[in-house]
């Protein structure tokens, strides 16, 4: 399954979405730990998912891609991180879940959860399998106002 985390069930990440014949579904972050919250409960599903930021613009077959690869951990890059580096975030991210989340993710604030949940990311299934060629990164600062 593809999950979309956002506060905007419109964001440009549904936008792109919505181009390509796959489901998926829009967990909306409320609060400072709504994201945690549904990082929780997506992982203790026990079943592999790929989790997209609001900002994210996944190319057309990329989802599809990640959910097909047989590693259990996947990433793609996205523009705005220096050229060469895999931004440690949770972005653009493939994960085959391995047992409970830990119950702290529930309680991280949203601007903090990365450095939660890329440890236990690393311990459980391994460094990530990079996958090419990078997403588009849509920043605010960059979408004009209406």
């Amino acid at each position: 399954m593809i999950y979309v985390f956002t506060a905007d069930p419109e964001c440009p990440t549904v936008w792109a979405l919505r181009q390509e014949d796959l489901a998926f579904r829009v967990l909306i972050n409320e609060g400072e730990f709504g994201y945690g919250r549904n990082w929780l409960e997506v992982w203790d599903r026990g079943e592999p998912f790929v989790a997209l930021e609001h900002d994210v613009i996944p190319w057309p077959g990329a989802c599809k891609e990640l959910l097909e690869c047989p590693e259990p951990r996947c990433q793609h890059r996205f523009s705005g991180a220096p050229p060469g580096n895999l931004p440690m975030g949770l972005g653009a991210i493939k994960v085959v879940p391995v047992g409970p989340a830990p119950a702290e993710w529930a309680s991280i604030p949203w601007n903090r959860l990365d450095g939660w949940i890329v440890p236990h990311l690393n311990e459980e299934l391994g460094w990530e399998h990079v996958h090419e060629p990078p997403f588009a990164h849509a920043r605010a600062s960059l979408i004009p106002s209406p």
